[in-house]
């Protein structure tokens, strides 16, 4: 008959659901037949006929737990091995509740159906009251062993867990699963809340297990620091967290992992970081690597040791670059000091990638002490030195010289100079060097390669933008555009049918895209040999670009002669002021100093270094009589070369040429800085003081760093020629004009 319409009688059906509760509770074998008919009984009483018994099976069951875990709690107030009991019972208690639960599922259906789950319930009432919500069977068996079990011996079941934790961290004999099974029953009991699920778990055992890790590492750290030097402090600090890391991650909840790792960490390190930083200062002196990489991996848990650490580091590499720079000779040569400065960089970013794990903050730290060293000299005072120094390297490889360099070599050595370039502060001054040497690359045709050059300027490009080597593009372009107007002029004086004597070549530089100093040009008669090519081109260029002038550079004008009259033929390579002093030997056997001054014309001390290579190469031979000098070709002059260049002495740079050159520097920064406030004010129409400021410092690192005095005037003169004013009621607010 269907079970809706039989009749039922409840103790015949309980006694056997219990028998059977009976074993499950004891983890004993129940058959598959009799589990079947179990559950059928349980659903037949659940929906017995004429009324469903859910309320008195509900009651049956929770007596029959009560009971069961009452038993338990004697037995363990009487155990002796009283936490590895309590593991045991728990943990054959839990598992049967899952059976039971999975045994009485009709049950908890009715009950969700009915009266609820009982899950916003966040306090629990006592197991014995009458008037509880009813909650699912598992749910129920979990409560009551709270109840019994653990409200009643949690303050001897507290206490035995920590001294087993206690006896682990000391390295004792201490059963881990126990304490896990232990612990995880404080959380499980209250699994299916769905509010305060770990209420037990942090108010009875949380609390007590960071005082109890505080004390613990609190006194082992007094000791060690005690008893070790700091090197093996270090190796047994290390050692301490990482196995507190895997303890806190096998035996207690995941919520309490970071709480007690941060414990440790505080004891071991945080309260000792004075103690570290004295011995880190020593460790980063000696550069001892090995004990650097420990006390990093220690003081990276303290926010201030970190911060101490990185401060350290940066004092040495600073220091350290410093002493580099000192090292190097008196004149500081260009190759030295980049060698110096590329050696410190290499060493400490390798230690910190390599000890350090490439921290971010040390990386910080070591591009701030290398600007430092980088843009001062060796006294530790700001200085536009390395701009120059790294343009004259940039010169040294890109020039032709004895050693032909590997493209490799060439590719490395670019590579090296834009890496110490994005240090430089003066990447303004070096604009200026290198411009400067780069037009006397391409006039003397020096240059190891065009490619080379154009590979090197769109690196400084990548770097700075396209509106900082704008004049160097330029410079590459009037050679090219010289090219071909020396192609169209020997072909305008082929349709002619006319010929020049000597064969010339000429470039024609834009005067704002080349660094030429025009008005400290010397004069020179221009001899008669070079009369018609120069005055045929002028004539060619007039017709073509008309309302153009040409000025003549002579003092970077070079030419090759062919001297005849030796006893064999010489090719020789000389300057414009050289070619026209000898040339005038071609009429006079001999030549006073003032008869040469009177018909080239040149400036006297320009003509002194001329003269001078003349007879430095034995060209000339010099005599001197009442205080007058008199020059004459020696018939005897010999070389091995047929082929040779004669140098002119280099001059060092005179205090006025010096201020000459800082004051051009001044006055384009000047010129710059107004520019970009201009561009901001453009743009933003009204702003104030302080972020103009910032806005224009930020626009500026890419050339210098601007002092805010120097803005301020370049404000204070904007407002003069009338591109910004004022605005009216503010003092520190601009407005522009446009």
């Amino acid at each position: 008959m269907p079970f809706m319409n039989r009749r039922l009688r409840f103790d015949e059906t309980w006694q056997g659901i219990s028998s059977t509760v009976d074993a499950v509770l004891g983890l004993r074998k129940v058959t598959r037949k009799d589990w079947n008919e179990r559950f059928t009984d349980v659903y037949s009483l659940c929906v017995a006929y004429p009324e469903p018994m859910v309320e008195k099976l509900y009651e049956e069951i929770k007596a029959l737990l009560k009971a069961h875990v009452n038993r338990i709690y004697c037995e363990l107030s009487s155990g002796t091995y009283y936490l590895e009991l309590y593991h045991s019972h728990w943990s054959q208690y839990n598992r049967s509740c899952e059976y039971l639960d999975l045994l009485f599922r009709h049950l908890n259906i009715h009950i969700k159906k009915g009266e609820g789950n009982g899950n916003d319930m966040t306090t629990y009432s006592s197991v014995l009251s009458d008037n509880e919500c009813k909650i699912e069977v598992g749910q129920l068996a979990l409560r009551i062993w709270k109840e019994i079990v653990i409200q009643r011996i949690k303050e001897k079941l507290i206490p035995e867990i920590l001294a087993e934790v206690k006896r682990d961290r000391e390295g004792g004999n201490a059963q881990r699963d126990v304490i896990q099974g232990a612990i995880e029953s404080l959380v499980i009991v209250q699994q299916y809340f769905e509010r305060g699920k770990l209420e037990l778990y942090e108010g009875e055992f949380e609390k007590k297990l960071l005082v109890e890790t505080t004390e613990f590492y609190k006194t082992v750290s007094s000791n060690l620091v005690s008893e070790l030097t700091c090197s093996a402090y270090l190796v047994k600090a290390d050692s301490l967290l990482r196995d507190e890391k895997v303890r806190t991650s096998q035996l207690f909840h995941h919520s309490s992992t970071e709480k007690v790792n941060k414990e440790c960490e505080r004891q071991l390190v945080e309260s000792h970081v004075a103690l570290l930083e004295s011995e880190c200062r020593q460790m980063i002196k000696e550069e001892n690597l090995e004990d650097l990489s420990r006390m990093y991996s220690l003081m990276k848990l303290s926010v201030l040791g970190l911060r101490a650490m990185v401060q350290l580091l940066e004092e040495h590499i600073e220091k350290k670059g410093l002493e580099a720079i000192c090292c190097i000779d008196k004149e500081k040569t260009p190759a030295n000091f980049v060698r110096a400065l590329l050696q410190v960089h290499r060493k400490y970013l390798d230690l910190i990638n390599t000890t350090f794990s490439g921290e971010k903050a040390f990386l910080m730290a070591f591009n701030k002490a290398f600007y430092v060293v980088v843009n001062s000299d060796k006294s530790g005072q700001k200085s536009s030195q390395s701009a120059e120094l790294l343009a004259r390297f940039a010169d040294s490889i890109l020039k032709k010289n004895q050693r032909n360099m590997s493209e490799n070599e060439q590719e490395e050595n670019m590579a090296d100079i834009i890496l110490l370039f994005k240090y430089l502060d003066n990447k303004d001054i070096f604009q200026k060097f290198y411009s400067k040497m780069l037009a006397k690359r391409l006039i003397h045709n020096t240059s190891i390669s065009m490619d080379a050059e154009e590979n090197m300027i769109n690196r400084l490009k990548h770097t700075c933008g396209y509106e900082y080597t704008n004049n160097l593009h330029r410079m590459f372009t009037d050679m090219s555009l010289s090219e071909d107007l020396n192609k169209s002029f020997y072909e305008d004086l082929a349709r002619k049918n006319s010929s020049l004597d000597i064969t010339a070549s000429y470039l024609i530089l834009q005067s704002g895209a080349w660094p030429l100093a025009v008005n400290t040009v010397s004069s020179l008669t221009i001899p008669q040999e070079f009369v018609d090519p120069i005055t045929w081109f002028e004539q060619f260029y007039g017709k073509r670009f008309q309302g153009r002038k040409l000025t003549w550079l002579h003092h970077l004008s070079n030419g090759e002669v062919r001297l005849n009259h030796f006893q064999r033929p010489y090719i020789v390579t000389a300057s414009s002021y050289q070619m026209a002093v000898m040339l005038l030997f071609n009429h006079s056997a001999s030549l006073s100093f003032g008869e040469i001054l009177a018909q080239t014309e040149i400036a006297e001390k320009e003509l002194e270094r001329t003269l001078k290579s003349l007879v430095d190469v034995k060209l000339l031979l010099s005599f001197k009589d009442a205080g007058s000098a008199t020059y004459t070709c020696n018939p005897d002059f010999s070389n091995k070369r047929t082929k040779l260049k004669i140098t002119v002495p280099v001059l060092r740079e005179t205090t006025q040429e010096a201020n000459r050159f800082r004051s051009s520097i001044d006055e384009d920064r000047k010129l710059y800085i107004q520019a970009n406030v201009v561009r901001v004010m453009k743009a933003r129409k009204v702003l104030k003081h302080n972020t103009l400021v910032q806005e224009v410092i930020s626009q500026s690192k890419t050339r210098f760093s601007p002092s805010v005095s120097m803005i301020k005037k370049a404000i204070e003169s904007l407002i003069d020629k009338q591109y910004l004013e004022r605005k009216n009621g503010s003092k520190d607010e601009y407005t522009y004009l446009a």
